[in-house]
């Protein structure tokens, strides 16, 4: 028990009851540094008259407006004339307590209880133990035990005393433990030790029967000396177990766990209240104060209670399920059978429905027809069978498993579950290849520790994608670890890439540049071609500005169709000199003026066309009778018709059939010179003519007369038989001679040829 000693005056703590406070008080109020769970309290007076004229009254911490907690179902009870115990119910943590009342004008002393340590030399366990042959500690040095040794004086809070608990260095996640029967637990102290800090940032936990029951986190802090470490719990559980957790180290060098015995037991071994009163009896001496069991008449409890009625004071009545309702005047116990489906001591079980016809016997509640289920077994039919055996059906007798064992566990009991590398019912099937290690649930065959590369899926049945990038995927998913190869799609990787991506884990976009945006899924490249423009697998190649069309094939970046006064195959150099047009194929027509230079997209000639040449090209011969530069001179009016289609030379003007009649080749543009005629001028006027140079130059008719002895309009002709002179208008004499001759004079002089007849006188032939 630790107390906590008032004093007044000097008055209290002298811890004699015979020195009191004598002076006038409206009250009393007591304060804690730390907060603080209440059981109960002794008061000791000088006057029993105040004994019972006592208020008591809780606060919550120090602060002036700190919640008021009141002390609710007091129970008191004297010890002596000038003593009495106060017991009372409060579930939270206090820091002052308040007395008021007559009780303070003659009190002497003041105890208030906060518990018994039930921890002291109890059964200790700790995950692992320390010893050092450098520093020369054994295990017994460093035993769990050593923390409940009692040893709580600040000389034994050093490591060197050999009076704490200590946990290998090598356990990082350390556990100390005590054991001790269920207690009621108002709070813990824990002692660190004053030469080191392996305590802070502890946890501890309380529980019964493996139920947690509170739980405490340390903020992890340092203390200063004493490291004392104080822990309330205000709900006062039942505990039977207490463990400190902590990482790393966990050095404890005492544990102290206070508390009260349960109700219904006193002494410091919580010996049972008698069945006088069983319920609660004083803490000290296991007196019944003010209750009788089975009596009605507290104190003296002799007189008993009637056959319907028993226990304390005899207020509780007798279970209507009792035959008669009657029963035990102490325990209620009914003293007869009990009703159809009722057992137990006080007949208010009810038997099983599991029990056929829920029929039991009284005493045990055994089933006396059997179960109506095969997933129970037992007396009372209330047992599940075994939970591993298969379809939780047993033997209603012995609890053994009918129908073999549910999958993971194996025969005569299946207890014991499948051996390694072995699952499913009667472990008859084998753990995947493909687990890691072998490894699998014994129940579902899922692999525990993963699948082996390429592998996924609860049992690793299924193959990873082959266009995972690292050819590995999460087991449970299928994604693939690393993300995809090029051209497939995240997270499984079995679908190529969608919505004109590529790439891996299709993170690029195709090129706007591909026809329709679309592109190889693994490479980017643009299968189905460029849009205009351009050219290259990815289309990032501008096609050369003259292409025909703007397009160009997509391996070369030649021109579909070639181009206009450029050359292949990227049409970026511009023809030779003397080419032109599609793909410089065409050569500049030689009758340009500058050489056989042109415009090398429209075979123009810049400089114009030679003489008998016309159009843009110079490649048309002048027509319609015209020739020369530009094919702007006619050809002569006076050339002769010819077969070809124009006059005259398309060059030069020269008429092809010569000239008409008066005019000069080559030209016929000149009239004839004088002397000549007729076509061409290749006549010359006849010599015969008056001034044989003037003769008409269309016909050659002699524009001046003929000479003497001629006649005609060219005057080529002789005067005809017997005549002469000009024109021939002149007749031979009759009087010349005659020898057969066409004429008988000379046509030029009209002298007789043969002479005169006779009589006649040359040379005329008149005379």
């Amino acid at each position: 028990m630790y107390l906590a000693k008032l004093d007044i005056n000097r008055v209290i703590k002298d811890n004699e009851d015979l020195t009191c406070i004598s002076k006038n008080l409206d009250n009393i109020s007591i304060s804690w540094n730390e907060a603080n769970v209440f059981t109960w309290l002794r008061i000791v007076v000088n006057n029993e008259t105040f004994l019972t004229d006592l208020q008591i009254q809780f606060q919550k911490d120090e602060k002036s407006n700190a919640q008021i907690l009141p002390c609710q179902n007091q129970r008191y009870y004297l010890v002596d004339s000038r003593t009495i115990d106060v017991w009372c119910d409060l579930e939270e943590t206090f820091q002052v307590l308040r007395l008021t009342g007559k009780v303070i004008l003659s009190l002497c002393t003041l105890n208030i209880n906060g518990g018994r340590n039930f921890a002291l030399k109890q059964k200790t366990n700790q995950s692992s133990t320390y010893s050092s042959t450098k520093y020369k500690y054994t295990q017994n040095d460093t035993k769990s035990s050593n923390a409940v040794d009692g040893k709580s004086s600040e000389m034994y809070l050093k490591f060197d005393q050999k009076s704490c608990a200590h946990t290998a260095d090598e356990d990082k996640n350390p556990t100390w433990s005590v054991e001790f029967p269920p207690r009621m637990v108002t709070g813990y102290v824990l002692y660190d030790r004053t030469d080191a800090d392996n305590l802070f940032g502890f946890k501890v936990t309380s529980s019964l029967e493996q139920q947690a029951l509170f739980l405490f986190n340390d903020t992890g802090a340092k203390k200063l000396l004493p490291k004392i470490y104080r822990i309330a719990d205000s709900k006062k559980n039942f505990v039977s177990r207490v463990t400190l957790t902590r990482q790393n180290i966990l050095n404890v060098c005492e544990v102290e766990v206070y508390g009260e015995c349960p109700t219904g037991t006193w002494g410091l071994a919580c010996t049972n209240c008698s069945q006088d009163c069983p319920k609660e009896c004083h803490v000290e001496d296991g007196r019944c104060v003010n209750l009788c069991l089975g009596f009605t008449n507290p104190p003296s409890c002799d007189l008993p209670c009637n056959k319907n009625h028993y226990g304390i004071n005899c207020t509780k009545q007798c279970s209507n399920n009792c035959k008669n309702s009657e029963c035990d005047p102490k325990t209620g116990e009914c003293l007869q059978s009990c009703k159809e489906k009722k057992w137990g001591w006080n007949c208010s079980e009810n038997c099983s429905t599991n029990c056929v016809y829920q029929s039991c016997d009284k005493g045990h509640g055994r089933c006396l027809n059997g179960c109506i289920k095969n997933q129970t077994w037992g007396d009372k039919c209330e047992q599940p069978c075994p939970k591993n055996c298969y379809q939780a059906t047993c033997n209603q007798k012995t609890g053994a498993c009918t129908n073999g064992c549910s999958p993971g566990f194996q025969s005569p009991n299946c207890a014991k579950e499948c051996g390694d590398r072995k699952w499913g019912k009667e472990c008859s099937k084998d753990c995947s290849t493909t687990c890691i290690s072998l490894n699998c649930n014994k129940t579902s065959g899922e692999c525990i520790s993963g699948c082996v590369d390429g592998f996924w899926g609860a049992k690793c049945k299924k193959n990873c994608s082959l266009n995972c990038k690292l050819l590995t995927c999460e087991q449970f998913t299928g994604s693939c670890n690393g993300g995809c190869q090029a051209g497939y799609s995240p997270p499984l990787c079995n679908q190529t890439c969608r919505h004109k991506t590529w790439g891996e884990n299709c993170i690029h976009q195709c090129s706007d540049r591909c026809i329709s945006e679309e592109c190889s899924y693994i490479t980017g490249q643009c299968d189905k071609g460029c849009q205009k423009l351009y050219w290259g697998v990815f289309c990032n190649h501008s096609c050369g500005p003259n292409c025909i069309n703007e397009t160009c094939v997509q391996e070369t970046g030649e021109c579909h169709g070639g181009c206009i006064g450029y050359k292949t195959p990227d049409c970026t150099e511009e023809c030779s000199p003397g080419t032109y047009g599609l793909n410089c194929s065409v050569e500049c027509s030689s009758e340009c003026m500058d050489g056989s230079t042109c415009d090398r997209e429209t075979g123009r000639c810049s400089g114009g066309c030679k003489d008998g040449y016309t159009g843009e090209k110079c490649d048309s011969i002048c027509e319609n009778n015209t020739y020369g530069a530009g094919c702007s001179n006619n050809c002569s009016e006076y050339c002769h018709a010819s077969s070809n289609s124009s006059a005259c030379n398309p060059v030069n003007g020269e008429c092809y059939a010569g000239c008409t009649e008066g005019y000069i080749k080559p030209l016929c543009k000149e009239a004839c010179l004088s002397g000549y005629y007729g076509l061409n001028c290749m006549q010359s006027c006849s010599v015969h003519c008056n001034e044989s140079e003037k003769c008409n130059r269309f016909n050659g008719t002699c524009l001046n007369g003929c000479k003497d002895g001629f006649f005609g309009s060219t005057c080529k002709s002789d005067c005809t038989e017997n005549t002469f002179g000009q024109n021939c208008a002149q007749n031979c004499s009759l009087h010349c001679a005659t020898n057969n001759s066409a004429s008988r004079c000379d046509h030029r002089t009209g002298e007789c040829l043969v002479g005169c007849v006779q009589g006649y006188k040359q040379p005329f032939c008149l005379e």
